[in-house]
C-alpha cells in the first residue's frame, strides 16, 4: 500500500534556521521528510548576496521571490531577471 502524502501548512519562523554567511535559510520540510519528494526552504538575501552562480547535480532546483529582484541564469543560454513586487 503506498502512503499518500498530506497537504501541510508551514507557519511563519517554523523550520531548522541557518545562517549562511549573510543569507538566512529556513528548512521547511526536506526530502527525508516526504519520502524524497522535494525540499522546501525558505531564504532570505540581503541586497548584494546570494549564492552565485552553481549547480545540483542529483536534484532541480526551483526559486520564486516574493520581494525585490533577483538575477537568474540557466546554463549559458539563458540569463533572467526575476523581479518582484
Amino acid at each position: 500500500m503506498t502512503k499518500k502524502t498530506q497537504p501541510k501548512h508551514f507557519s511563519p519562523g517554523e523550520g531548522m534556521t541557518y545562517k549562511l554567511g549573510r543569507i538566512t535559510l529556513t528548512f521547511k520540510t526536506t526530502a527525508a521528510d516526504n519520502a524524497g519528494a522535494y525540499t522546501l526552504c525558505d531564504v532570505v538575501e540581503p541586497p548584494d548576496s546570494g549564492a552565485g552562480l552553481h549547480r545540483h547535480a542529483t536534484y532541480d532546483e526551483t526559486t520564486s521571490s516574493a520581494k525585490g529582484t533577483m538575477n537568474a541564469s540557466l546554463g549559458t543560454r539563458c540569463s533572467y531577471l526575476v523581479r518582484a513586487t
